[in-house]
């Protein structure tokens, strides 16, 4: 009688869970193992510095999994795994009663099979799709399991199973979970991590690692160990009572505005099908050890400008929210020009806070920055470097920026205290980046012609309509810019004969069998046929720049001990700041690679601190960066084409016949006493048989005039610019240089005449207290020029005699303090 029960009972299951059997029919075996492949990155060294996926996971062998963790798995999981079908009937029995007792399934009973094929072919959620119950959605997984058992063998099971599995905390399968909590590879694991990792696949969110009850379900699994006498009782009291330590060494998930790029370019390089599957091998031109420096570098820079004293912002370690940070931020741009190669990309501060591309989104004032291509319009139109320009201080209004107040310049040599030198070379402002020189000279020759010529550099002031382009203030660099396209045109300015490359940071893309993709050839390097005048331009500015830490006239003469050892490579750095002190840049190269770093607020327009000076906000992170890359990078040697070379006198801008710095001056300046280094720049060859005022090819014998040693300076509408100032020291400053009879630095003057005629209305706010200036004439010379009136009642009291001297005795007053001036 019971033969015919249990014949009718297996009739009656084998009618009911036909449909389910023939459901798990269905499912494609050769998908059981598709699990999404990450996508790996690796530097130019094939270094890996990140990946790419949705589920952190690193697929492995079996053969790399520890021993000691298969044992333990088998025994907290599935005692019988070896021995069953993919079902374990006599779990499933107890299941079975426990559910009929509570009317509820109160344990689990899933053997690893089981569990792999709701996984895999995510049953549940195609249960509650189809309105299934929990009872329906468990025999299609029995019966699939017994499937796949079928198909597969055991070892292949369990490797789907260890590479499927979810461990919490975000990592899927054995390797992510072994780094991610452990810091090891599986093949590493011992009794305790594994008892450890195998506690928390019940309910990683209740047990995993990290939580408060997981030493519970380690001890359980423990216990099975010593229940199935794999490990001895003295073995698991232990381990048991054994600290239980995390050393977390997760795979990196690249969330960074360098993933981002990478992101973007890979979707370009490969087709949707391709993308959808996975598992590349994206090699890049990055450079992982220089990345990682500049993110450290910019991190503990920005850090340690924002423990100044007067720094009055919101800081980074405050920072809590979803709103765009108010901290300070920092972008670093650093690439190949010669091939377009991206070796560094750091878009912002912090990833996780703000996701705004400061390298290619943001845009800001360039700042003195622009200064350079100032210079090089002129150039441009046969302008030459020894040419005269007056340092004096200039209006604030008559430039027109931020609130318009004060003495324009203050910023531009990146000094606290202003520094004006009268009559000097436009070579001598430009190493010493000087504004009010810089902005003298751009007007004279036409702030819209100077926008013109810089277009040639990259610049794009097209949305400007014609009376914008005439407005000064574009000369301090007011007009916005992106980092990215800051260090282009500068590439374009230095290097006119090789053309910008497409930039890129992926050059070969592999699938997950090693199967190439894409690959870029490295591009051809060509020069571009530009006329020999673009050509002696760059050169000129790329030595001005060079000259600006070797010169000892240079701004940046500080740096010079840091260069030193590399003088003789082709190096270029222009340090920069904006009026109101919110950005600085810092912009060169180190050919053929060139760096650029950015410091400022996303809101932009905030003064960063009062004196927030490039070369000392963004200047520090440069130097370390292109320090690294001088050591470990092949870097061009500077070439110098004596033939196209002319020195000058600093004093005179005579021609010498000096290729050095050394304190040589020309004859006519030897004639008189005088000792002055020389300047050094690319020049068009003189007819030595001529002279004029356009072609400075004077003789060794020749006596410097004094219009010679002023200029003659006018602005557009041809009215001569002020020039009185030119060598008055204040008394007090004389004082105070008794000792060392050198005069380091000049105080502004009090300002009694227009500095641009008919420009300077506000003559009352142009005055500068606490100065000696002696306001009423007093016995005028015979000689005395009364063409301007308001000109000629200029008077100062010599630092040398009580008498008056007046303006047509400038020569005098110019000869007596030599030895007090710095040039």
């Amino acid at each position: 009688m019971s033969i015919l029960v249990a014949v009718a009972v297996a009739i009656f299951l084998s009618i009911k869970i036909k449909p389910y059997w023939e459901r798990a029919e269905g499912y494609d075996l050769s998908l059981i193992n598709n699990i999404e492949l990450p996508s790996i990155i690796y530097d130019k060294n094939s270094q890996e510095i990140g990946r790419i996926f949705v589920e952190n996971r690193s697929p492995v062998k079996l053969s790399e999994v520890s021993p000691k963790f298969i044992k333990a798995l088998i025994a907290g999981e599935d005692q019988r795994f070896y021995e069953h079908d993919g079902v374990d009937y006599i779990g499933l029995f107890r299941v079975a009663y426990l559910y009929i007792k509570d009317r509820e399934f109160t344990q689990g009973g899933s053997t690893l099979t089981q569990q792999l094929a709701k996984n895999a072919y995510r049953l549940p959620e195609e249960a509650k799709e189809r309105g299934e119950s929990q009872l329906e959605r468990k025999l299609v997984e029995l019966c699939l399991a017994r499937r796949i058992t079928k198909n597969f063998t055991k070892d292949e099971v369990l490797e789907f199973y260890l590479n499927r599995i979810i461990f919490g905390s975000g990592y899927y399968g054995i390797r992510s979970a072994s780094l991610g909590y452990f810091g090891k590879e599986p093949s590493e694991l011992n009794w305790q991590e594994s008892a450890s990792l195998v506690g928390t696949i019940k309910n990683p969110s209740a047990f995993g690692p990290t939580r408060s009850r997981h030493l519970s379900a380690r001890t359980q699994v423990l216990k099975r160990l010593k229940d199935e006498s794999i490990i001895t009782k003295a073995q698991y009291q232990e381990l048991k009572e054994s600290k239980h330590v995390l050393n977390r060494k997760p795979l990196i998930r690249q969330t960074s505005h360098l993933y981002v790029q990478i992101l973007k370019e890979l979707e370009s390089k490969i087709t949707t099908q391709e993308f959808n599957l996975g598992g590349f091998h994206i090699y890049t031109s990055i450079d992982k050890n220089l990345q990682d420096l500049a993110q450290q570098t910019l991190t503990q820079h920005l850090k340690s400008i924002e423990e100044k004293p007067n720094y009055n912002h919101p800081l980074y370690q405050n920072y809590s929210g979803t709103k765009m940070p108010k901290y300070l931020q920092g972008s670093i741009l650093i690439k190949n020009e010669q091939t377009g190669e991206i070796i560094t990309y750091i878009g912002g501060r912090d990833f996780d806070h703000s996701q705004y591309d400061f390298i290619k989104s943001g845009k800001r004032p360039l700042g003195t920055a622009f200064i350079p291509f100032i210079y090089a319009a002129y150039l441009k139109d046969s302008g030459k470097l020894n040419t005269r320009v007056i340092d004096e201080p200039l209006d604030n209004r008559f430039i027109g920026i931020h609130d318009g107040k004060g003495i324009l310049g203050a910023w531009g040599q990146e000094q606290a205290q202003s520094l004006y030198q009268g009559n000097i070379s436009l070579y001598h402002s430009l190493i010493q980046s000087k504004i009010s020189p810089t902005v003298t000279l751009g007007i004279q020759h036409g702030v819209a012609n100077i926008l013109k010529q810089s277009s040639g550099w990259g610049f794009n002031f097209s949305n400007l309509n014609t009376e914008e382009q005439n407005l000064p203030k574009w000369l301090s660099g007011q007009y916005p810019i992106s980092l990215n396209q800051a260090l282009n045109n500068y590439q374009s300015l230095l290097r006119p004969q090789h053309p910008i490359k497409d930039e890129h940071i992926i050059y070969q893309i592999n699938n997950h069998q090693h199967q190439e993709l894409y690959k870029r050839h490295r591009p051809t390097i060509t020069k571009n046929n530009n006329p020999k005048t673009l050509n002696i331009v760059s050169e000129q500015i790329k030595q001005a720049l060079h000259d600006q830490i070797f010169h000892p006239h240079g701004y940046l003469k500080e740096w010079k001990e840091l260069w030193t050892p590399y003088k003789n490579q082709d190096l270029s750095v222009k340090t920069s700041t904006t009026a109101n002190f919110s950005d600085t840049w810092t912009i060169g190269s180190l050919a053929p690679y060139s760096c650029g770093i950015w410091v400022g607020f996303f809101n932009g327009n905030k003064t960063i601190y009062p004196n927030a000076f490039g070369k000392d906000l963004s200047g520090p992170i440069w130097n370390k960066l292109m320090q690294y890359m001088a050591k470990n990078y092949s870097i061009n040697q500077r070439k110098i084409n004596h033939n196209n070379r002319t020195t000058i006198c600093s004093r005179t801008s005579l021609k010498t016949r000096n290729f050095s710095y050394q304190d040589k001056t020309c004859t006519a300046c030897k004639k008189q006493g005088f000792t002055a280094p020389n300047y050094s720049f690319y020049l068009k060859k003189p007819d030595i048989n001529t002279s004029s005022k356009n072609n400075l090819a004077i003789t060794t014998t020749a006596t410097p005039t004094l219009q010679e040693c002023q200029g003659n300076i006018t602005d557009i509408y041809n009215q001569a610019l002020s020039f009185y100032r030119l060598d008055f020291i204040n008394e007090q400053l004389v004082s105070e240089s008794k000792e060392s009879k050198t005069a380091t630095s000049y105080l502004p003057y009090a300002i009694q005449v227009p500095l641009l005629r008919g420009k300077d209305p506000y003559l009352s706010q142009t005055k500068i207290p606490n100065l000696n200036i002696i306001k009423t004439p007093q016995s005028p010379s015979k000689n005395q020029n009364h063409s301007n009136p308001q000109a000629s009642d200029i008077l100062t009291e010599s630092p040398f005699s009580k008498d008056a001297i007046y303006k047509n005795d400038i020569k005098s007053i110019m000869l007596n303090t030599q030895e007090l001036r710095p040039f």
